[in-house]
């Protein structure tokens, strides 16, 4: 059984930022999935048959990424994942080579000024 780990990162958003623009860069898949450097494409494709049912109607990317392995070894890899908007947010889960299995939220929290405190 592989390890199982979880992480949790809090960041504020500088006042400026509306939560409005926060989310629709969550919800602007592509460009999150280009935040990683390590990506070299990306492009949407169909469900694959074997989709879990509740990820079945997530829109789907295929990520292609160069890494570097050892000695300066570069190998392209390219992998699946799904994302889902929730209206906090964006909900992922992706499978990368070697039975990486990685699911991941992204939430937009919290209160700005002038709005009711979230309730807990």
């Amino acid at each position: 059984m592989g390890k199982r780990t979880v992480y949790t990162k809090i960041t504020p958003l500088p006042s400026h930022i509306p939560r409005q623009l926060a989310l629709d860069m969550l919800h602007s898949h592509e460009e999150v999935i280009k935040l990683n450097p390590l990506v070299t494409g990306v492009k949407k494709i169909e469900a694959p048959r074997d989709a879990r049912s509740d990820e079945f109607f997530s829109q789907w990317y295929e990520i292609s990424e160069i890494i570097t392995w050892g000695f300066g070894l570069r190998k392209k890899i390219s992998f699946k994942g799904c994302f889902h908007n929730q209206p906090w947010g964006l909900q992922s889960h992706v499978y990368a080579p070697m039975g990486v299995d990685m699911r991941n939220k992204y939430r937009i929290g919290g209160n700005q000024p002038g709005e009711e405190r979230e309730a807990r």
